[in-house]
């Protein structure tokens, strides 16, 4: 699933970014929390590959939309400290790539 691939991408990113010398400290903490929103993220989409062989669609359902909520955190994280992230056009795009699953899932038998 590209949603997958693209949460471990934001994630390699999120990690990458923190290990830079001389980080700016506020991203460094607003990085490290959304690192772990990435993380459950990532768990969360992976949950709903499972569910789908079993046309589970509250699973898929609920996990999908705890991706959005994930990357809303994330996203949130990132306003509250007033940083630019270079997180934030991944989270766009995954939120979109998400709201797309979620809509396919609701056409399942």
């Amino acid at each position: 699933m590209a949603g997958a691939k693209l949460t471990k991408h934001a994630l390699s990113v999120a990690k990458n970014v923190t290990e830079e010398p001389g980080i700016n400290p506020e991203l460094l903490q607003t990085l490290k929390e959304c690192t772990r929103s990435y993380e459950t993220a990532a768990n969360n989409y992976q949950n709903a590959v499972y569910a789908f062989p079993r046309r589970d669609k509250g699973t898929m359902n609920s996990m999908l939309s705890a991706v959005i909520i994930d990357i809303g955190d994330c996203e949130d994280t990132v306003s509250a400290h007033a940083v630019e992230s270079p997180l934030s056009s991944i989270g766009g795009r995954l939120t979109h790539m998400t709201s797309n699953c979620l809509a396919i899932v609701s056409l399942l038998d």
